[in-house]
């Protein structure tokens, strides 16, 4: 706990995933998009792989729902990233179908509209919602990931006093 300099109120330690089970569909929620080119230095490309809350039909979706196998502990089937806000898609490119050794944007996601609930390292429970500010990227310049990705920092002296 003294490593988490930013404040046990101030960081999330985890959040709702997204529903598990069979993956291939469409649906943002639970799904993820592979071979996404440059999505780890442009967030904006993720973004671009949705209409609505569902993915464009020239992506290709993982076979395998996140969640699904999360006692393996690779990041797709149980981890989050604080990059794009809650229920945004999630997006990785390993080449491969199979996000296990893949690196990419795991978002939050959950059922409940608007949001997801998120477990904060004191222990105390938070709902966020999918409009929580994620500040500036894909400009080139170092981004800002905003109160949502301060959230997900704990030793970035990036206190958060708006949740």
């Amino acid at each position: 706990m003294a490593d988490v300099v930013d404040g046990t109120s101030h960081t999330l330690a985890m959040s709702e995933k997204g529903r598990g089970g069979p993956g291939g569909t469409r649906q943002v929620l639970g799904q993820s998009v592979y071979r996404v080119p440059r999505v780890d230095i442009d967030p904006t490309i993720c973004l671009a792989t949705v209409s609505g809350n569902e993915y464009a039909t020239n992506q290709r979706i993982s076979p395998w729902g996140q969640g699904s196998l999360w006692p393996f502990g690779h990041p797709h089937w149980s981890a989050f990233t604080t990059v794009l806000p809650p229920n945004s898609p999630s997006c990785y490119n390993n080449g491969s179908s199979n996000p296990s050794n893949g690196w990419g944007i795991w978002s939050a996601g959950s059922a409940h509209p608007g949001g997801v609930n998120g477990l904060m390292t004191d222990g105390s429970v938070r709902y966020f919602s999918d409009n929580i500010s994620v500040g500036n990227y894909g400009s080139g310049a170092l981004p800002d990931f905003g109160v949502w990705g301060a959230l997900g920092t704990i030793a970035e002296e990036d206190i958060v006093d708006e949740i």
